[in-house]
């Protein structure tokens, strides 16, 4: 980890200097609203060129928090829709299908290139899973990362049938 508090936001702690060196040119914060400009801005001073990619969650659709994200200019904003409208509730409880759109909605508006995933075989059928792809095609994102569940004894999707990589395509 590069660390989680900068005191003056310019540096990388210096004992996490020679690992962030190792890391490349592109690196991802999985962390929310002060991550995205005070890790983004250490990072950027280290080194230049690096492309900053940031995971958020919706946060609950707050306009000043994702202000504070969006004014961060990541390379890339990655928020994961996860699953169908459908299965939203069971899947994502705190969350909101139309507040994720949304938030990718108004990422994309601002400017910044979006990046949306989503996990297929918790009970979808094909034409939710279209019109997801639908519904996100008119967001517009650069990449739409899919996993596929795997069904584990233990889990609440322990029942549901494996899906193959061929059924995504």
């Amino acid at each position: 980890e590069i660390g989680r508090q900068f005191g003056d936001r310019t540096a990388v702690r210096p004992q996490h200097a020679d690992g962030f060196d190792a890391l490349g040119e592109r690196l991802g914060i999985g962390e929310e609203t002060r991550a995205a400009d005070d890790h983004g801005d250490a990072i950027r001073h280290r080194r230049p060129t690096t492309q900053v990619e940031v995971l958020i969650s919706d946060c609950k659709g707050e306009p000043a928090s994702l202000a504070r994200i969006f004014d961060a200019r990541p390379d890339v904003l990655n928020h994961n829709i996860e699953t169908v409208a459908r299965l939203q509730r069971a899947v994502r409880p705190s969350a909101s299908y139309a507040r994720s759109l949304s938030v990718l909605s108004r990422a994309a508006a601002d400017g910044l290139t979006v990046k949306s995933g989503l996990v297929l075989g918790m009970g979808e059928t094909v034409e939710q899973r279209l019109e997801l792809l639908d519904e996100l095609r008119e967001v517009g994102p650069a990449e739409v990362p899919v996993n596929f569940l795997k069904p584990m004894v233990g889990t609440p999707f322990a029942d549901r049938p494996a899906v193959e990589p061929l059924e995504a395509i």
